[in-house]
């Protein structure tokens, strides 16, 4: 449908926009962003992937907290793994465990 189609698109140019401004650091201004999403489900994987990128940033406390905020077990299990992931990546191998 049009409407489905015009939704995706912002959605992804949302993403784009959400990303770009955590990957400058801005996690405010990319959390902001991704609550225009129209979509639970899409702001639930962006809110998850600005936790990847500000925990390998260093920011784990702050990834940690939004992904204590997701809502559903798996989102959050999902989440909790990037960021240990990303503190294995940082060579932070007991803030992993």
């Amino acid at each position: 449908m049009l409407g489905d189609d015009h939704a995706e698109k912002r959605s992804d140019a949302l993403r784009a926009i959400a990303l770009a401004q955590a990957r400058a650091g801005r996690y405010a201004e990319a959390l902001a962003t991704i609550e225009k999403a129209a979509d639970e489900r899409v702001r639930v994987d962006f809110r998850a992937k600005v936790a990847e990128i500000q925990a390998k940033a260093g920011g784990v406390e702050a990834a940690r907290t939004i992904v204590a905020s997701l809502p559903g077990e798996l989102q959050r299990d999902l989440a909790y793994t990037d960021v240990a992931l990303a503190q294995l990546d940082r060579g932070e191998i007991a803030g992993a465990r």
